[in-house]
């Protein structure tokens, strides 16, 4: 405004108003000025001066803490986290953020603020401070759903679902994993697209679903191949080959695994080449071939360097030492993991060191050197009393070794103890383990009522996990469906559009319309007809060719599913069902009609609990269904017989059952016809 006054010229000024001019002009630029040096202290200059200390060292940013203006301070303790973070030092990271939001909260803008706190989440959730970490993801998330950007917010559930797959939810993971994906693909973000694919594989591994691991694996592996995503493309080929190996499809594994190592090797990726050579290790194990996994395994050891990530070290290494576990090579192994335990100590990485101290121990552990063994487990317990999760493992692993002394007592009295402490760590894992072992503890003191009732506990976790796993497949069908909603959104807008055209036109048509409705009609309804008539035909053979399946289906031999199913460590099951086979076939004590469970656990010597344990898992069904069996098939014979006099009452009563009643009803089960049915089609 006053630019434009300024340039005004009117031929008749006063030379007031020429002095006046020079004072303006004089003016803006002191204003200008002003605003400039407003705007350096303003909360729009710390991207002004993150972008100016970006390079400097720590030391540097530390001298601006303590002597820098409030906004020089306010960049420093951004950018120091940023560098903590990568240095991955989280702590002192978070607590720079915090700092941030704590003391200069009313210096900066909204959008700063939610860049800091999600720097904080992150830092958070690396530390295992997971609520945390989630209460300030949340609240970024109600800051950017106001906003236009759908990139950011997609970015942000992705954070979201790394988070509960870090704590170990993977269910919810999964969840906010898909809404991420939505939103990348509605964007093209293919990168991150590609990422969002990888964790959703991997959450669909932890819930044992492998063939949607595979699914989501290779829609990532199609993108990034496309979109020439070369690492990503190299990890899909990786995971897909461990999703086979879990799957016992040794062979697509190991084509998957060559083409990843082939692909890393030309591209020169390092971490491509490890994970390569140890899956193709992992590979030899499942086949039982250690001596040409351990090959693959030394391998992709030589290619570590000193630059090499903790965590790629910590999963060779321990890989090594496992494979030494396996062919019982017990010094080897421990000589494996002595040396890591070392660079773990001097990486300062205590959570790793945790598992390795209970590593050790499970290696003194099967050596029978139990002292070592138990000294390992305290020194796990002593140095890390606030990580819950590995103080409970470790008691765990203590209760074992009591175990293997016939310490039943102080057994039972750890495995009580981690039963309390397990409820605050949410780990089902964990959990069902010491229920199983509580099972197997009671039993061998013959509580059989509380073992079983510890043993529904570790099934009902195992169910829940399940269920879980289920929950988490139907998720993934209902955001494909939305997908493909997405997709025909356009097609539908263009139908609806034609609709309303084909609608002006409507009433000029509505009687050629009428008559054609109706023609088809009737044409309709003849076609049903003929659809019923086909129908009860097919319905008569099918009963006819149920009642000939009847006559001819011979008694199944219990003894080939025994064959089939059962291993050589369940030799004590396999000799209890084969005797009750016998007593079945040769002897017939299904034809007695007060046959029970007790009584044939005290033909058999043993008790009702192992009896119909070993039928589940030997023959896959209870007593009561193997007896009716037998009762059927023998009953079935009889009705098809056309000379048998006895009345289906008589010959329910025969074979064992109490009613015809309850004959009726398990005949038609396991047949699906009735006897009397059955009878009658035999005699025509």
């Amino acid at each position: 405004m006053s630019k434009n006054f300024c340039n005004n010229t009117y031929p008749n000024f006063y030379n007031k108003m020429q002095i006046l001019k020079k004072i303006i002009i004089l003016i803006i630029p002191i204003i200008l000025f002003t605003n400039i040096c407003y705007s350096q202290n303003n909360r729009d200059s710390i991207n002004i001066l993150i972008k100016k200390f970006d390079n400097y060292s720590l030391d540097k940013l530390n001298n601006k803490i303590d002597s820098g203006s409030v906004y020089e301070k306010l960049t420093a303790y951004y950018l120091t986290g940023t560098k903590l973070f990568e240095k991955k030092r989280f702590k002192k990271a978070s607590k720079n953020y915090f700092v941030i939001t704590d003391l200069y909260n009313n210096y900066i803008s909204d959008s700063f603020k939610y860049r800091v706190n999600v720097n904080r989440a992150l830092s958070l959730y690396k530390l295992k401070k997971y609520n945390i970490a989630l209460d300030l993801l949340f609240d970024s998330h109600q800051y950017i759903s106001q906003t236009n950007d759908s990139i950011e917010q997609a970015k942000l559930l992705y954070d979201i679902a790394n988070a509960y797959y870090n704590w170990g939810k993977y269910n919810i993971a999964g969840d906010y994993f898909q809404k991420a994906e939505m939103g990348f693909k509605n964007n093209k973000q293919y990168n991150l697209l590609t990422e969002t694919y990888l964790k959703l594989g991997a959450v669909s591994h932890k819930l044992k679903l492998h063939e949607t691991a595979i699914s989501y694996y290779k829609k990532s592996e199609r993108i990034s191949k496309s979109k020439a995503i070369n690492k990503n493309y190299i990890n899909s080929l990786i995971n897909i080959g461990i999703e086979y190996i879990a799957l016992n499809k040794y062979d697509l594994a190991a084509s998957y695994l060559g083409d990843a190592l082939k692909n890393s090797e030309q591209i020169n990726y390092t971490n491509g080449k490890i994970f390569s050579l140890n899956q193709i290790a992992k590979l030899f194990v499942a086949k039982n071939d250690n001596k040409s996994a351990m090959e693959f395994l030394i391998k992709s050891e030589s290619i570590l360097s000193d630059s090499s990530s903790i965590e790629i070290k910590v999963q060779i290494l321990s890989n090594i030492a496992t494979v030494y576990k396996l062919i019982k090579n017990y010094k080897k192994a421990l000589s494996y993991y002595l040396r890591l335990y070392e660079i773990l100590k001097k990486e300062n990485s205590p959570y790793f060191i945790d598992n390795l101290q209970l590593n050790i121990a499970e290696i003194y552990k099967l050596t029978n050197n139990y002292e070592l063994a138990i000294k390992y487990i305290n020194i796990c317990n002593n140095e890390r009393q606030n990580n819950k999760s590995n103080c409970i493992n470790a008691d765990f692993q203590l209760s074992e070794i009591y175990m293997y002394q016939y310490k039943i007592e102080e057994a039972e009295v750890i495995l009580k103890k981690t039963l309390e402490n397990i409820k605050t760590v949410d780990n089902n894992e964990l959990k069902s383990g010491i229920y199983l072992r509580l099972s197997d503890l009671n039993n061998i003191r013959n509580n059989h009522k509380k073992a079983l009732y510890y043993y529904k506990k570790y099934e009902k976790i195992q169910n829940e996990t399940l269920k879980n796993a289920y929950s988490f497949q139907l998720g993934k069908i209902q955001n494909d469906s939305k997908l493909q909603a997405l997709s025909e959104e356009l097609t539908i807008s263009n139908f609806q559009n034609q609709l309303k055209l084909k609608e002006i036109n409507y009433q000029k048509n509505v009687a050629i319309m009428l008559s054609i409705g109706s023609f088809l009609l009737l044409v309709l309804l003849i076609f049903l007809l003929k659809l019923y008539v086909d129908k009860v035909e097919a319905m008569k053979q099918l009963i006819n060719k149920n009642i000939e399946l009847a006559k001819q289906i011979p008694l199944k031999d219990e003894r080939d599913i025994l064959r089939g199913l059962c291993s050589d460590d369940d030799e004590k099951n396999k000799k209890l069902i084969e005797l009750l086979i016998f007593k079945l076939e040769n002897e017939k004590i299904y034809l007695e009609r007060n046959l029970s469970l007790n009584s044939v656990s005290e033909r058999l010597n043993t008790n009702r609990t192992y009896l119909s344990l070993a039928i589940k898992e030997i023959l896959d069904t209870n007593f009561p269904n193997l007896v009716n069996k037998y009762r059927i098939e023998k009953a079935r014979k009889m009705l098809c017989e056309t000379k048998q006099i006895l009345s289906i009452e008589g010959i329910a009563l025969s074979v064992g059952f109490k009613s015809k009643s309850t004959f009726n009803s398990a005949f038609k089960k396991y047949t699906g016809v009735t006897p009397s049915f059955l009878r009658k089609q035999t005699k025509k």
